[in-house]
């Protein structure tokens, strides 16, 4: 892909344990990922010997290709390092970062505040749920400074965008309060949204989970975390959807204080919800996009 789009600079926002079926582990997910900065590293290294030899195939003042690169992210850094790809970094406060920031609230909503490295701070309130999401609002904040955005564009931005896809969204119906992230789902990112659920309050909690594919042998004992946490997270019911995670919800012993339910497919969550409808609870629904997790916030 890299040498299709030839770009001048990248950012891998993150590295999950997603499609481990296909990259045979994570380490795999990682060295496929990483292959955006070798290729950056290669062009630079392009244009160190092309300017000594005097060819003109860059021009004398080319700027070298560079990265942006979330400094606290243990898996990226070093492969930044190795590279040795100039960067501009972003992460948690008191590094010497390009950008720095923290979670100031999510009760669902993110509030965060961000700077320039010993700069004024910028409190922001945004329309995303789950405190996880500050990595990509930094993300987003040094690339617009990198390519000259204005501060108050940038965090006019950060207000007022609101997702509608199915990641990371907030829906209020008539008869409950949603968060939605039913476009895909890896352990990291199952354990990312359940951290977040735990520390959002509500009179009533309650989480519907799909089945995370791709995983490969990694797939039971990860269904099997995925489900222990859960059962941490102050919900009422638990709605478990698809054969792994009723394989995990069999084999488990979970306390008992927890309802936990298990659905062959979403068609019968939705058959579920028509006889039995649900209201008045702040619900978490999470799974792979082959779940069909998507359609059960118009049961809801």
């Amino acid at each position: 892909l890299s040498k299709i789009v030839q770009p001048n600079c990248g950012l891998i926002t993150n590295v999950g344990k997603a499609h481990l079926e296909g990259f045979g582990s994570f380490e795999g997910v990682v060295k496929t990922k990483t292959e955006l900065y070798r290729y950056l590293a290669q062009r630079n290294t392009e244009i160190t010997e092309t300017l000594i030899t005097g060819e003109t195939r860059f021009k004398p003042d080319a700027v070298p290709f560079f990265v942006f690169v979330n400094g606290d992210n243990e898996f990226l850094t070093p492969h930044v390092a190795e590279c040795g790809l100039p960067s501009l970094t972003y992460g948690s406060p008191g590094h010497g970062y390009t950008i720095e920031g923290e979670v100031v609230d999510c009760t669902p909503f993110l509030t965060l505040r961000w700077r320039k490295a010993d700069g004024a701070w910028h409190k922001v309130s945004t329309q995303l749920v789950g405190a996880y999401n500050i990595d990509n609002v930094l993300a987003a904040v040094l690339v617009g400074l990198c390519f000259k955005v204005p501060l108050t564009a940038i965090d006019h931005a950060l207000q007022h965008y609101a997702p509608h896809n199915n990641r990371s969204e907030y829906r209020k119906t008539e008869h409950n309060s949603l968060i939605i992230d039913a476009y895909n789902a890896n352990l990291s990112s199952m354990q990312a949204a359940l951290t977040s659920f735990r520390q959002t309050t509500a009179a009533h909690k309650m989480m519907i989970l799909g089945d995370m594919r791709e995983l490969g042998a990694a797939s039971a004992d990860a269904h099997a975390e995925v489900l222990r946490q859960a059962t941490t997270c102050g919900c009422e019911e638990i709605w478990l959807v698809g054969e792994c995670f009723t394989a995990a919800a069999s084999a488990l012993a979970l306390p008992p204080a927890v309802k936990v339910r298990t659905f062959a497919n979403v068609e019968a969550v939705e058959n579920e919800l028509l006889s039995h409808p649900v209201s008045d609870h702040l619900i978490l629904i999470k799974g792979s996009n082959g779940t069909r997790l998507f359609r059960l916030p118009e049961f809801l």
